[in-house]
C-alpha cells in the first residue's frame, strides 16, 4: 500500500522509508520497480528503476538509470489521471488525450 502524508509518501516495507516529493500527491502508483505519482497540480512524478524506460524523466535515456527521488516527467500538458500495469505507464490529459511510455512487453504501446 502506499499512503501520503502532506507532500511525501510512504512506501509500505519492514521499515517505512518517507519519499520525499516536490509537491503534495494526490495519487500514487508503485509497478514493479518503480513509484509514479500524481500532483494535485496536475505534474507526474516517477522514482525507481529505469529497466524498461519506465520513468519518462530526461536522464532516463540509460536501462540502468535509478531516480533515488522522484523526478518530474515532462510533459507539455497536464495531467488528470496517471495508471500503470506491467512495464507501461499511461496518463490522461487534461485535454482527453492519453500520453503512454515504458517498454513494450505487453504490446500496450501502439507499434
Amino acid at each position: 500500500p502506499v499512503a501520503s502524508k502532506g507532500s511525501e509518501v510512504v512506501l509500505s516495507s519492514t521499515t517505512p522509508t518517507f519519499v520525499p516529493t516536490p509537491e503534495a500527491l494526490a495519487e500514487a502508483h508503485l509497478v514493479d520497480h518503480c513509484g509514479f505519482g500524481l500532483s494535485r497540480t496536475g505534474n507526474c512524478y516517477a522514482w525507481g528503476s529505469n529497466a524498461e524506460f519506465m520513468l519518462g524523466v530526461q536522464a532516463a535515456k540509460n536501462k540502468s538509470y535509478v531516480a533515488r527521488a522522484p523526478e518530474q516527467v515532462q510533459l507539455a500538458v497536464k495531467v488528470t489521471q496517471m495508471h500503470s500495469q506491467g512495464t507501461t505507464v499511461c496518463a490522461m490529459t487534461s485535454s482527453g488525450g492519453i500520453l503512454c511510455w515504458g517498454g513494450r512487453k505487453e504490446h500496450a504501446l501502439p507499434q
